[in-house]
């Protein structure tokens, strides 16, 4: 079917919404492919689907092969069909395919939706699904996401969409059509799974007929193709299918051959061989728990899963002892989590012995045993073979997925013969199905999931395996995903260059590692440059969002990736945040509303300061966003200077200086003036019960009743109508590139960049990708964290990144004055106005349920005249942090400044 053409300018090409047809260099496609050709896995299981497709192909050649298919095109030429799935219209596609024999792009011919089609509520569909082969696609794609299941009943409104597409894995590998599964159609809805068509109208019934029969009579090749085509079938529609340990044992074995240092635990050697720590593991030959010193040269697996339900087989001090002695588990396994002992038969499969759970390898009772083994979490996740990550589980009480017949009671593949269609289901990609999941609500699984080299993912939907290199699915023999690097989006030659975002952002968003930490030239230093800020960035909007059973481990949490990018010479970290760039951490800003952290009586205090201290739907760096601040008061958040001369941290009733990634403004080649806590009156706050932890310095403060939050009819609440809303940053190219358009295309959203030539960007115009990542539903009522504050005058003069609500009390009004004077805004640092009268709006875009804004800026040319302050509430002889304050320098200067002391807890 492929005929090969030369493509202009040896391009891939992309077809985007007004019709025009743009390229990606298909040299860097090539090297691409050419991996992924050599990556190949043979399983039975994953060749499945495409034996079909090509026996089907057979079978419709064979029979007619010089008919082209008749347009227009429609379902309804199968009576078999619903009324709705019957009126579905069809078009053809003609896209550019690698020929895996010539290693040359050629041209195909597909079949792909006209437009959207609605199939009604879930409920219907259900309906639907018991006489409809399509309609039972649907609803298998559907019916493994437990969240919307419970959705089926008549008065949900609801409703499910296809939606026309490229390429149901989201790189170059394939771009076969397909029909995007969607429930709801808000913007930003994720993609559910895929849905594919092969047309074989031409194929007798006759033929069909012998294949479905026991005849011992001696069959045709069409025959013969047809029966191996409906025992496929039958094999994708079984409800007891278990993983195929095969191909997994044939996953890892590639990865360790071939990956070398990539994805080996080796890599991790130089800088997480801190001393001779010990661990504790399970040994499956023996079933106890043996020590032995954590080592990258020590073979073992990790389970990472959601806790909860009945465990009541932990490990504590009474049965430590006993289960380190010969066969001490053997008594206690049937009262495990099947979660548990599920992962020990996986263990088994793929040919290892050991096993690391944290409930039977750390005392759960022994708070030094906790002390001394959780900041070892990066080195136990990093340095083992494979982490099983338990997915689809709601608690440690569920099964993993696929490990015990009847486990997976969808199939992960439904496929439908009609006379004239094979629909089969094609399930989502990788970073889809982590949306859907659990076990990504959850604090304690970010850094297990991140901090592992390989991770074998059991979900509903089928096995994933995953490397820093592909990611390899079960339903197919070669990796359907590419780790890409950002580096391969990079622009070649001179002129327009093109890319898909949607690809882009496999490695740039949900999926990233631990190792984009690190500086391009592969040493282990961390670089606090804008790519690491931008990742501290999203591990703190991840953590912060994410759920815990006990509130108190928040920083435990964290605690491993602290440790790994602290062994990574990144500075020390405290209370969650990086000291070396404190300036820039201390300016977080909640997404929406925060509430105070409720601890324990005997935890120590979390200051204020710290984003660990609050508890909500996250928090995330107006510097690594685009929101309000943006959008109202039009500032450049890449220029950044502070206003404080020295931290200093006090902890445990003892101070150090904190030593900061900063330069003296005036002349950049002389150092800081390094100060001493007596030179500036500093005294420690003794009265605090645990030692606490506090900041002190000495900066400009104004008081907060200098201004009001509105009076009559001008109102402070920033209303979501107003602005986009909160965005990630994604990708900047920088330097003399820059992003001029993006644009929604079948396979994704696609970004046209240009080369500004030699002489570079002379306007400082700039260029800023950001991703939507949570969409609030339209009955949002929450008001986003954004408050106007005004000055006497009346005038607007800045914004407090909170509801209006929570802090309305803090700013003048008719309270008391002793009341006013208990809030203040304390100076920290200052960031760049943008130019007066000159505004970039923001171009939005929406392709198979990704969102991305792509928005212009130019570089600030004058003053530093936007402050960074905080909000504070005076108790006890020092401050608490209760918002961040974004003003004018001239509102705040004149609202009577004075020099103080401030210590800040």
């Amino acid at each position: 079917m492929n005929s090969e053409i030369p493509l202009p300018h040896h391009q891939r090409t992309y077809k985007l919404e007004n019709g025009r047809e743009v390229g990606v260099s298909e040299s860097v496609l090539r090297n691409e492919l050419h991996q992924v050709n050599h990556s190949d896995v043979f399983s039975p299981s994953g060749t499945r689907s495409v034996v079909l497709g090509e026996l089907v192909k057979f079978l419709e050649h064979s029979h007619r092969p010089s008919v082209r298919f008749e347009w227009p095109a429609r379902f309804g030429d199968d009576e078999s069909l619903c009324s709705i799935c019957s009126r579905i219209t069809l078009d053809t596609n003609l896209q550019n395919a690698y020929n895996t024999t010539t290693g040359r792009l050629g041209l195909s011919v597909g079949i792909v939706l006209a437009r959207e089609v609605s199939l009604g509520t879930l409920s219907s569909l259900n309906r639907r699904s018991a006489t409809c082969p399509l309609c039972r696609v649907a609803f298998s794609v559907l019916s493994k996401d437990p969240s919307i299941m419970t959705d089926t009943t008549a008065s949900s409104t609801e409703e499910c969409f296809l939606r026309p597409a490229l390429g149901a894995f989201r790189t170059y590998v394939d771009s076969i059509p397909v029909a995007d599964v969607f429930y709801g159609n808000r913007p930003g809805n994720s993609v559910r799974g895929h849905i594919q068509f092969s047309r074989y109208r031409h194929v007798p019934p006759s033929v069909w007929n012998i294949a479905d029969s026991s005849t011992s009579e001696e069959l045709s090749s069409q025959q013969a193709a047809a029966r191996l085509c409906d025992n496929i079938i039958s094999w994708q529609n079984s409800s007891h299918q278990q993983v195929d340990f095969h191909q997994i044992r044939n996953w890892l074995k590639k990865c360790e051959d071939e990956h070398g240092s990539t994805c080996s635990p080796d890599r991790h050697k130089s800088h997480l061989s801190r001393d001779n720590a010990t661990f504790v593991v399970i040994d499956l030959d023996e079933m106890r728990l043996v020590k032995r010193r954590l080592s990258s040269s020590f073979d073992y697996v990790t389970l990472s899963y959601v806790w909860g339900g009945r465990n009541s087989s932990v490990t504590n001090n009474m049965n430590f002892e006993s289960r380190l002695q010969q066969r001490g588990l053997v008594s206690s396994f049937p009262d495990l989590p099947a979660a548990v002992r599920d992962a020990c038969t996986v263990v088994r499969e793929v040919g290892r012995r050991f096993l690391w759970v944290d409930a039977l390898c750390i005392k759960q009772d022994d708070s030094e045993d906790q002390a001394s083994q959780i900041p070892l979490m990066d080195r136990i996740y990093s340095q083992s073979v494979l982490t099983i990550v338990a997915m689809s589980g709601e608690h440690a009480q569920c099964d993993l997925p696929g490990v015990k017949p009847g486990s997976r009671p969808n199939p992960i593949q439904r496929t439908e013969r009609t006379p004239s269609w094979i629909f089969t289901e094609l399930p989502p990609t990788l970073d889809r199905v982590l949306k859907l999941s659990k076990y990504e609500t959850r604090a304690w699984t970010l850094q297990e999931r991140l901090l592992s080299n390989r991770r074998l993912y059991l979900t509903r939907w089928q096995a994933y395996f995953q490397c820093y290199r592909y990611v390899y699915q079960e339903t197919y023999h070669r990796p359907r995903q590419i780790v890409q690097d950002e580096r391969l989006f990079q622009f070649q030659g001179s002129g327009e260059f093109y890319f898909n975002l949607s690809h882009a952002r496999l490695s740039l968003s949900t999926q990233w590692h631990i190792p984009s930490l690190k500086v391009d030239d592969g040493s282990t230093l961390i670089s606090w440059d804008g790519r690491s800020l931008i990742t501290y960035d999203k591990l703190v909007n991840e953590l912060s969002c994410r759920n815990l059973w006990d509130p108190n481990d928040i920083l435990k949490a964290f605690q491993g990736i602290v440790s790994n990018m602290e062994a990574s010479q990144a500075g020390p970290f405290v209370a969650g945040l990086p000291l070396r760039v404190l300036d820039r951490a201390l300016l977080w800003a909640p997404v929406r509303g925060l509430q105070k952290r409720e601890l324990s009586k005997n935890t120590k205090a979390i200051p204020s300061w710290s984003w660990c201290a609050w508890t909500g739907p996250g928090v995330k760096h107006p510097w690594a966003s685009y929101g309000v601040l943006n959008h109202l008061l039009d500032c450049d958040f890449r220029a950044h200077a502070s206003y404080i001369q020295d931290f200093f941290l006090e902890d445990g009733g003892v101070f150090r200086r904190v030593d900061r990634n900063a330069y003296n403004a005036t002349d950049k080649s002389q150092p800081l003036a390094v100060g001493r806590p007596e030179d500036y009156g500093m005294s420690l706050v003794q009265r605090h019960g645990d030692g606490g932890q506090f900041l002190h310095f000495v900066t400009q403060v104004v008081s907060a009743h200098a201004f009001n939050v509105g009076v009559g009819s001008k109102r402070g609440q920033i209303g979501s109508q107003e602005v986009e809303g909160d965005w990630d940053l994604m990708y900047s190219p920088g330097g003399r590139y820059f992003v001029k358009a993006i644009s929604p295309a079948n396979e994704g959203v696609v970004a046209t960049c240009v080369e500004l030539g030699e002489n570079g960007n002379q306007t400082g115009l700039s260029s800023f990708v950001y991703t939507k990542k949570n969409v609030p539903s339209e009955n949002e009522k929450d008001p986003l964290p954004a408050t106007r504050i005004f000055n006497s005058r009346g005038d607007e003069c800045g914004i407090v990144l909170a509801d209006e609500k929570s802090i309305r009390h803090c700013f003048g009004g008719p309270q008391a004055a002793a009341q006013r004077r208990k809030y203040n805004l304390v100076l920290l640092s200052a960031n760049c106005k943008g130019f007066d009268g000159v505004r970039c709006d923001p171009v939005v875009r929406e392709g198979r349920g990704d969102r991305f804004m792509l928005y212009a800026q130019f570089a600030c040319q004058g003053d530093y005249s936007l402050y960074n302050a905080l909000l504070t509430e005076v108790v006890n002889g020092y401050e608490v942090r209760v918002a961040l304050v974004q003003i004018k320098e001239d509102a705040f200067l004149e609202a009577g400044v004075r020099t103080e002391y401030v210590r800040l807890g």
